[in-house]
C-alpha cells in the first residue's frame, strides 16, 4: 500500500468519506472489466461494481495492506459477483470436469492447442473460457488476460498460491478439452 493510499484509507477512517471516491476512482474500470468477464449483462456488471465499492468502503477499516488495494478490491468484486450468480444463475452450461479424461491429457498436447494463430482458434478459445465456471474463468482470465500475478489470483479468490497454480494447468486441461469438442 502506498502511503497516499494510507493517508487516504486514514482520512476516510477518521470521518472523510468523500475520499473514498478518490481512493477508488483508479481501479473502478479495471473492476467493471473484470465484473463484466463474469457476469455479461452491462446494466448486472455496473449494479454489482456498486454493490462491491459500497462493501469496500464499509470494509475499508478492516484492510490491512496484505494484498494491493487494486487486488483486494479484485477480491471483494469476485465475491459479490459469485453471490450474485449463486442467487441468480446464467444460463450457461458449464464444462464438467472429467477426472479420467483430464488425467490423459498431455502437457504438451494443451501447449500446441493453446498456441493461437488464427481468429477461428482465438474465437474457439474465448467460447470455450465462457463454458467455464467463475471461478476458473476467473484464474485463466486474470493470468493470460490481465497478466496478473499467480500471487495476487489467489489474494483475490482467497484460496493457496499452490492451489491457485494446480488450478491453473487444470483449467489448461479442461479449456484443451472443449476446444477439442468443438
Amino acid at each position: 500500500m502506498s502511503k497516499e493510499e494510507r493517508r487516504i484509507i486514514d482520512r476516510i477512517l477518521h470521518g472523510h468519506d468523500e475520499d473514498f471516491r478518490q481512493l477508488t476512482l483508479p481501479y473502478e474500470k479495471e473492476q467493471l472489466r473484470f465484473i463484466l468477464r463474469l457476469e455479461p449483462n452491462k446494466q448486472e456488471a455496473e449494479e454489482l461494481k456498486q454493490d462491491t465499492l459500497l462493501k469496500a468502503f464499509h470494509r475499508l477499516k478492516d484492510y490491512r495492506g496484505e494484498a494491493t488495494l487494486q487486488t483486494w478490491l479484485l477480491g471483494i468484486a469476485y465475491r459479490t459477483v459469485v453471490s450474485h450468480l449463486r442467487k441468480h444463475p446464467p444460463r450457461t452450461v458449464y464444462f464438467e470436469d472429467d477426472e479420467k479424461l483430464m488425467a490423459q491429457v498431455e502437457e504438451n498436447d494443451v501447449d500446441e492447442s493453446l498456441n493461437l494463430y488464427t481468429e477461428e482458434q482465438i474465437d474457439k478459445l474465448m467460447k470455450a473460457i465462457d463454458m467455464l465456471p467463475p471461478q476458473d474463468r476467473t484464474v485463466i482470465t486474470e493470468f493470460y488476460l490481465e497478466d496478473r500475478p499467480m500471487k495476487e489470483i489467489a489474494q483475490m479468490l482467497d484460496i493457496e498460491y499452490s492451489t491457485a497454480v494446480t488450478r491453473l494447468h487444470r483449467i489448461r486441461k479442461k479449456l484443451y478439452l472443449i476446444i477439442k469438442k468443438m
